[in-house]
């Protein structure tokens, strides 16, 4: 619910985009998998990855 709102207030789109954007994107398989730590981070940690396009490894790289 956060991820959605925060979506639609920082690219000021209405909730029902940002609900398609949200589920279209690389977050929505990360946030499926709840074997992996992503589920449990914090929610602006998760719509920072979003906006940023992606994680950053330990190193800087980014990935998807």
């Amino acid at each position: 619910k956060r991820l959605i709102l925060g979506i639609a207030k920082y690219k000021n789109i209405e909730v029902v985009d940002a609900l398609f954007e949200a589920y279209n994107s690389f977050v929505s398989d990360k946030i499926e998998d709840f074997n992996s730590s992503f589920y449990y981070d914090a929610p602006q940690n998760i719509l920072n990855a979003f906006l940023s396009g992606g994680l950053e490894k330990e190193d800087g790289e980014k990935v998807q």
